[in-house]
């Protein structure tokens, strides 16, 4: 079985930290969220995540994080949204570093914030805000999910 690089671990972790820190901004900053259903790498053991928000009736917003080593314990996030701004942000690996990275609840919150301003910047605030409370009571939707493999 091959085992993940320590860059593959953090979009791992990352993916799974998202889980949680989306639907919590989406709370304090707009009142409501939706569940999250699965975010998933595109490829298992990459250090490349790919990521969606959809929602029935607004634009289609993709994103990608890609993850490098760049000495040390540190590696670099570079995300980036389709037609859209990117951001840089750093991550680094407990020392020594474990087997597996638990958590990486700043990451995770970092990224969800970029994500949700970059949905804000396309929607406008007002829109996005209405939208998730509108649905807030409808079970099932889907906010934030892996696009297809390619």
């Amino acid at each position: 079985m091959p085992q993940l690089t320590p860059a593959s671990q953090i979009a791992e972790v990352l993916v799974n930290s998202l889980h949680t820190a989306f639907p919590r901004l989406c709370i304090r900053r707009y009142g409501a969220a939706d569940p999250l259903q699965c975010v998933d790498q595109t490829e298992p053991l990459s250090s490349t995540v790919r990521l969606q928000i959809d929602r029935a009736g607004l634009p289609v917003l993709q994103a990608s994080f890609s993850i490098r080593h760049v000495g040390g314990n540190m590696y670099d996030v570079q995300g980036a949204v389709e037609d859209g701004p990117s951001r840089s942000f750093s991550y680094c690996l407990p020392d020594p570093a474990p087997l597996l990275a638990p958590k990486a609840p700043r990451l995770a919150q970092d990224v969800a914030g970029f994500l949700l301003d970059a949905l804000e910047q396309r929607l406008g605030r007002d829109l996005l805000r209405s939208e998730l409370r509108r649905s807030s009571t409808t079970a099932g939707r889907t906010l934030l999910t892996a696009p297809p493999s390619a």
